[in-house]
């Protein structure tokens, strides 16, 4: 029968290789909090050399940020009374007590660039080589941590975006049903011109809902992966002109003066059907935010690789804070417009997605009673 009773150097061997190949990051703390030993998973979560890790403190080694920014040792920053990683590792080391996994959240300098990481880890003290050492196991779990962050966002973004779907739709959606019910009862008592002011209030309300339910259908595409590009030659001025007609109308009601300088023959690389989306979200937004008898300017022009188109309008304008969550999904955005037009706020989250998608960009510059100014670049063809 095969014995496999091993030697001390055997036995010695063996554990070597497997503290080296751990997946846990360990090291080994003395009571002056300096590390002694450590194996190739710490090296490889904070990326160290083997010279610094030589003899080094413990928390200039992790490169925590409050040593590196305020330019002291670990344990004279401002911050360390308060750090849960080095109050585990202390009380593990004056009381022997085990510490179990604990979590921490902060930026750390990893090669000299400051990064944020979720860390998990564990102490407790042991004899090594005749000496009470404290060992620390830690896990890099950035990555599962930046996912659950990622899904909580995407969940309440979803859960207020249905709030304001529901609340958006349910205005005019109540007075298509104010309004069937007035005339069913009043019929015969309302002039010709009472029912074209009302008509001319539900044919508002109607093309709210329209916008609406065509925006949240574009989205809910673009999310699913079933939104299919396809990515061809079109003059830009086409594209333009199209949504132009489509608002005649809505320019007439408000007596909006329009004005283009649009150069012709200026070709982009796009898919029409999701650019054409992002233009008439601008050209209904640009209507509804400018007063009656206001202007709108539609230009065109180039830069580098890209052909630009910007619709600027005189209207109410944004402040500095609307613009900073202009593009939030789930945020209230909308606003009611200069004749009381309303919206979801999920146009212009769409038309940012849409021009990203067509692989352009879209800045945007607004200033309160002065108006607001949206410029997209797309790929010139």
């Amino acid at each position: 029968m095969k014995s496999f009773d091993q030697s001390p150097t055997e036995t010695s061997d063996f554990l070597h290789v497997l503290f080296e190949n751990m997946s846990s990051g360990i090291f080994l703390m003395d009571k002056d909090r300096k590390i002694v030993k450590y194996n190739k998973a710490f090296r490889d979560i904070f990326f160290h050399d083997e010279v610094r890790l030589a003899g080094g403190h413990c928390g200039d080694l992790l490169g925590c940020q409050y040593p590196v920014d305020e330019s002291v040792t670990c344990g004279e920053s401002r911050h360390c009374s308060k750090c849960t990683f080095r109050n585990s590792v202390l009380r593990t080391m004056g009381m022997q007590n085990n510490v179990e996994k604990s979590c921490i959240a902060r930026e750390f300098y990893i090669g000299g660039v400051k990064q944020m990481k979720y860390l998990q880890y564990t102490a407790k003290p042991i004899l090594y080589v005749g000496e009470m050492l404290t060992m620390v196991m830690v896990d890099d779990i950035t990555a599962s941590e930046q996912q659950k962050i990622t899904l909580q966002k995407l969940n309440y973004s979803k859960d207020k975006l249905f709030s304001i779907i529901s609340h958006d739709l349910k205005s005019p959606l109540n007075s298509l049903a104010g309004f069937s019910n007035f005339l069913i009862q009043y019929v015969d008592h309302i002039t010709k011109e009472e029912i074209v002011t009302y008509g001319k209030k539900l044919d508002k309300d109607i093309k709210n809902i329209v916008e609406l339910l065509e925006n949240l259908l574009d989205w809910s595409r673009s999310q699913t992966g079933q939104l299919e590009l396809e990515m061809s030659d079109h003059e830009l001025s086409n594209l333009i002109f199209q949504n132009v007609e489509l608002f005649r109308n809505g320019l007439n009601e408000k007596n909006i003066h329009l004005e283009a300088t649009i150069e012709e023959g200026q070709k982009v690389r796009c898919d029409a059907r999701s650019i054409q989306t992002v233009l008439r979200n601008l050209f209904s937004n640009a209507i509804k935010f400018t007063p009656n008898s206001g202007s709108i300017l539609i230009s065109t022009g180039r830069k580098d690789f890209y052909s630009w188109v910007e619709i600027k309008d005189n209207g109410i304008g944004m402040d500095e804070k609307m613009m900073e969550h202009l593009f939030d999904i789930g945020q209230k955005n909308s606003r009611v417009g200069t004749s009381m037009e309303k919206g979801s706020g999920l146009g212009l989250v769409l038309c940012k997605e849409f021009v990203i998608l067509n692989q352009g960009y879209l800045e945007v510059d607004s200033k309160v009673g002065e108006g607001s100014a949206f410029r997209i670049y797309l790929p010139s063809a």
